[in-house]
């Protein structure tokens, strides 16, 4: 067990430090690179290797600016779609603890499946 504790924090540790030096190679080449007529695809190209650079873009949406949007346009509803979830764990526990329906219910309109592990590593001092 204490093997696999140290191997899996020694490869953490290069995981983690590749993931960086990845990032930064990968924002170079999206700088170097050209994207024709506003594409968000590039092409770059080394001997034997070809690098597909897309650029990317994360979207929050203000969900209370868009209930005020939705009164708005009749064809809203085409375009976006309502998301229900939890508003946490822990409400959803205690609500379907309070009512037996309502946790018959919940339970019938979802899908639970086992996740992969998550195992954090850090450097402790002996002795600890």
């Amino acid at each position: 067990m204490e093997a696999l504790i140290k191997e899996g924090a020694q490869l953490k540790a290069q995981i983690d430090q590749l993931s960086i030096r990845l990032r930064e190679i990968n924002n170079t080449l999206a700088q170097k690179a050209e994207f024709k007529d506003g594409k968000k695809t590039a092409h770059l190209f080394a001997p034997g290797i070809k690098a597909t650079i897309q650029l990317r873009e994360n979207i929050k949406w203000d969900q209370a600016r868009l209930l005020e949007v939705k009164k708005h346009f009749g064809h809203f509803d085409s375009v976006f779609k309502a998301e229900f979830k939890p508003q946490s764990s822990k409400e959803l526990t205690v609500a379907m603890a309070k009512s037996a329906e309502f946790e018959k219910a919940i339970e019938w309109t979802r899908t639970i499946t086992p996740g992969a592990p998550g195992v954090t590593y850090e450097t402790i001092e002996q002795g600890e």
